[in-house]
């Protein structure tokens, strides 16, 4: 009996000895887990993408607890938003596959990644020209999205939606989001005009929502006459803020001329955005494969076969590299080959 205490003691000193090991290194791995994922929110915030992927995929690979941790789920939406931003539309989809659903929603910060997932889950849709399936994407992160309050966010979370919708040429549904897009924007700069001691009232702004409503609401002239005034201000401006998609602004206006019958100037536009759109996102991006498409039917119907044919071709080839070969736009690509051949 007098052995056996000693060894017993042993014993317990040895487990607790290993359980000190494996809490240090827990903490290890969550403190470099941290650190890697501070960088990697730095980088993303200052638009390098390729570093902010590898610090993302870094932290992911020493993050905390198993493939269903929040820790896994919140690095793999953000390297969807990564892949994505840098045309992999296919792995971007597969992120997002993996870490969304089952996600439980339990704090404003799972909340907030579940509603940024979702949302880059349906432009990724979208791009591919899988539009039903994007908007049901939208309206789900708009669901999650109402319950953390973050009406900057709600904005552009409602503005894409609104897009998906004009995409399918519902343009009543547009018009309600929009049209919801709009107060609450309006509401926001009330609010800052205010803090910063500013008369609402004294400023006359027009909002980034509001060209999108008089689209969807087929009011074509005055629809000009604001996307002209927002894209000359912001092809002018050195800098813009986030929320600014010039291209897409330059798209919307060409589609406005179109539809007003004035080709040329159409024809021009979807050039400067198409140019916008392979600055902004990569010429490999899809975004520019829609913009490609829209500028070779433009070019079709002035007779200007030779280039419309060579954008077509193009553009066709970026869809089916991102896994879109039966977007809408792919078949108007395929229209322009065939009339041109005949």
């Amino acid at each position: 009996m007098r052995d056996i205490q000693p060894i017993t003691t042993l014993m317990w000193y040895s487990v607790a000895f290993i359980a000190l090991i494996a809490i240090l290194a827990l903490r290890s791995r969550l403190l470099r887990h941290i650190y890697l994922l501070t960088k990697a929110q730095n980088a993303f915030t200052a638009k390098q993408w390729p570093e902010a992927e590898r610090l993302y995929r870094a932290a992911l690979n020493c993050a905390p607890g198993g493939p269903e941790s929040n820790y896994h789920r919140g690095c793999q939406v953000q390297l969807a938003r990564i892949r994505y931003r840098r045309g992999d539309l296919l792995e971007a989809e597969a992120f997002l596959q993996r870490s969304l659903p089952g996600w439980a929603q339990d704090s404003p910060g799972v909340l907030d990644a579940l509603s940024i997932g979702y949302v880059t889950w349906g432009q990724v849709c979208l791009d591919q020209g899988r539009y039903l399936e994007a908007q049901g994407h939208l309206v789900r992160a708009l669901r999650l999205r109402e319950r953390t309050g973050n009406d900057a966010l709600m904005i552009m979370e409602l503005q894409t939606l609104g897009e998906i919708l004009l995409r399918q040429e519902k343009f009543d549904e547009a018009e309600s989001i929009l049209q919801r897009s709009n107060e609450i924007e309006g509401k926001v700069v009330h609010q800052v005009l205010s803090r910063e001691g500013t008369n609402p009232s004294s400023r006359v702004v027009v909002s980034m929502t509001q060209p999108d409503v008089y689209f969807s609401q087929r009011r074509w002239a005055e629809a000009l006459n604001v996307y002209q005034e927002k894209v000359v201000h912001w092809e002018r401006s050195l800098t813009r803020p986030d929320n600014v998609d010039l291209g897409h602004l330059q798209m919307r206006l060409a589609e406005v001329q179109t539809r007003l019958d004035d080709q040329p100037a159409a024809i021009e536009t979807y050039r400067h955005a198409a140019a916008s759109l392979v600055k902004d996102w990569g010429e490999d991006h899809p975004r520019v494969a829609f913009a490609l498409s829209r500028l070779s039917q433009s070019l079709n119907n002035a007779n200007e076969r030779t280039e419309a044919c060579r954008l077509a071709q193009q553009a066709l080839d970026l869809f089916e590299s991102h896994g879109a070969p039966e977007h809408p736009e792919a078949d108007c690509c395929r229209q322009v080959l065939v009339r041109s051949a005949i």
